[in-house]
This record gives C-alpha cells, structure tokens and sequence, in this order.
C-alpha cells in the first residue's frame, strides 16, 4: 500500500515532472521505505533533467555507496564537487567532500 506522503509526491510528480524538488523529495521518500531502485531511479532522473541540483549528489552518493556500489559513488560524488564548485555553494561541497573521503577510506 502507498503511504499517504508518497502518495502526494507521485501525484505532484504527475503534475510537473521536471520539478527536481518534488523528484528528490520521491528518491528520498523511496530511499526510507527501502526501495533503493526506485530511489536511484528519480536520482538519475534528476541528474539527467537538472545536473546543476546540487542538493541530489550527497544523498545519490550516498545511497550508491551503501548499496557497496563505490565506483558509482565516488563518480556521482565528483560530479557533485564539480557542479558545487562552480556554484560557489560551500557548505554542499564540504559536504560532499567528506563523503568522498569516507568512500575512499572504505578501501584502504
């Protein structure tokens, strides 16, 4: 059965589909019912429609690399640091840097 919260996200989602925050909002709410597909599946969606939502690389980062998907993280990951980078936005690229770190610490 559909959570009430799902429920709502997926009929916004229907409603505009190149909302990224209303997509992110979906990944994360799939992420917390333990559905990683399903919220890798809207993280790649926003990362094809709007590469630039910084907010999206730590979490799909993340998800990837709990799933032990490391290579795929630590590629998200950089892109993240790219696209924070150029935005300026220092609090998301420290953020994501520690992330990197702790991925590639995995493997040492």
């Amino acid at each position: 059965m559909t959570s009430s919260r799902l429920q709502t996200l997926l009929d916004m989602y229907a409603q505009n589909p190149a909302d990224s925050f209303v997509t992110y909002a979906l990944a994360k709410e799939y992420e917390s019912a333990d559905n990683p597909a399903k919220a890798e599946e809207y993280f790649r969606k926003i990362l094809q429609n709007n590469p630039d939502y910084v907010g999206m690389y730590y979490h799909f980062g993340k998800l990837l690399w709990n799933l032990h998907r490391d290579d795929e993280a630590t590629h998200i990951i950089d892109l993240g640091i790219t696209v924070a980078e150029k935005q300026g936005d220092k609090h998301a690229l420290g953020e994501l840097r520690q992330l990197r770190w702790e991925v590639s610490d995995e493997d040492i």
